[in-house]
């Protein structure tokens, strides 16, 4: 349901205040995101900004289930669920993968979703799948280093050719820690 179009103005500039806080200040970042929330319970940008600052302060499960209700007021509103898999990675929840997967459903391609879910791929230990989101990231943006040495040493566990090739891609975008291996 939507709100009134006045307690909808207000959550919008709550919002904004929040936004604006919460680098320097998550508690009022919180306390701007939950007069939002209290003025429009079904705008998600204020479940969204709110899940911002629960994070910010730490409170990770809280954080998960703000997102997770903006995503019931918006189901394709890209924020909450980038930052819910953020949250799922930071504490290395398997759920990430299926987050992650969702984001690339509806942006194939994005590097970025395609790198976290690699992300989350290592932390459950499914090496090939990780690797083949980091070729595919690496393949529309070729100038990570970081990227590239990690595709090295995924090549070097999982046995796969050209491992040293994607060090020496990694040395040559300024990567030091790559060097070594693309000299060998």
């Amino acid at each position: 349901a939507a709100c009134p179009a006045e307690a909808g103005a207000a959550a919008a500039r709550l919002v904004l205040e929040s936004r604006a806080a919460i680098a320097a200040d998550a508690a009022r970042a919180l306390a701007a995101a939950d007069q939002a929330v209290e003025s429009c319970p079904s705008f998600a940008a204020a479940h969204n900004a709110r899940g911002n600052a629960l994070q910010k302060a730490g409170r990770l499960d809280d954080a998960a289930d703000a997102y997770a209700r903006a995503l019931t007021f918006a189901r394709d509103y890209a924020a909450p669920r980038y930052n819910l898999g953020v949250v799922q990675l930071r504490r290395k929840d398997p759920g990430a993968v299926a987050t992650f997967t969702e984001i690339l459903r509806q942006k194939p391609g994005d590097v970025v979703a395609l790198k976290s879910r690699a992300q989350a791929y290592l932390d459950t230990d499914r090496l090939a799948d990780a690797l083949a989101d980091l070729e595919s990231a690496v393949a529309r943006d070729p100038a990570d280093g970081q990227a590239w040495l990690i595709i090295g040493q995924l090549r070097d566990r999982v046995r796969k050719a050209g491992a040293r090739d994607a060090y020496c891609k990694a040395s040559e975008l300024g990567v030091d820690r790559a060097k070594a291996r693309c000299h060998k």
